[in-house]
């Protein structure tokens, strides 16, 4: 699957603490997940907001479309 995260970028559990690893759930490097930070400076108005969580959301459509399923045994 893939990973992503939409935050303002002023809240206390920061994105990257969702991305640590237990005991019984397997870290996810924090190069391979997406964190979007609607606070960012490259954000001027709405639109661009919108503009850049579609466009982590297409990136991560064409990888997950490129999957296959295959038949395993009972």
């Amino acid at each position: 699957g893939e990973v992503m995260v939409i935050g303002l970028g002023c809240e206390k559990l920061q994105p990257e603490r969702l991305l640590v690893g237990t005991d019984d759930v397997q870290a996810i490097p924090v190069e391979s997940a997406s964190i979007v930070s609607l606070q960012d400076e490259k954000h001027v108005g709405f639109q661009s907001m919108v503009e850049d969580i579609l466009q982590v959301a297409e990136r991560h459509l064409q990888k997950l479309n490129q999957r296959q399923r295959e038949t395993c045994p009972a």
